[in-house]
């Protein structure tokens, strides 16, 4: 693992050389200076992404609680990989959710985002749980118990 104190990245394997790459580090220069100002000493060092083997940013800041990545920019919180996908690879199109075709809710690279409509997103999300948990039916955290 090859960590770069005076880079927000942190490479797990080779670094990337793609299209997105000039960009990506664009988008993280707007995010530190979006921040300066607005955080601990301690975390000035930390990393924004890591970018692993498989092609996945994993944003290894803030995550709300269904573990999507969080930033502030500008003084407003927002998605990490929204914003990544809107100032990389295209803009955000109203009334469309981002899906994740790696199925890592942290990951940030607009690669791996599609934009679909929310019913789009969770006829795929039940496709996917139901090829990774076939004796467990769909929604079956949400039951009650009847006893």
């Amino acid at each position: 693992m090859k960590k770069h104190l005076s880079s927000p990245i942190l490479y797990v394997g080779e670094e990337p050389a793609g299209r997105h790459v000039p960009k990506l580090k664009l988008a993280l220069a707007e995010l530190m200076r979006s921040s300066v100002g607005t955080g601990h000493r301690r975390r000035l060092n930390k990393p924004y992404l890591e970018i692993r083997a498989d092609g996945c940013w994993v944003w290894l800041r803030s995550k709300n609680l269904v573990g999507y990545g969080q930033c502030v920019l500008d003084g407003k919180k927002i998605i990490a990989h929204r914003f990544f996908f809107g100032f990389i690879k295209e803009p955000l199109i109203p009334g469309l959710t981002l899906d994740h075709l790696c199925y890592t809710r942290a990951c940030c690279n607009p690669d791996h985002l599609e934009q679909v409509t929310h019913i789009e997103n969770k006829r795929r999300a039940r496709e996917h749980w139901n090829l990774k948990h076939p004796d467990k039916p769909w929604g079956y955290w949400k039951r009650k118990c009847r006893s």
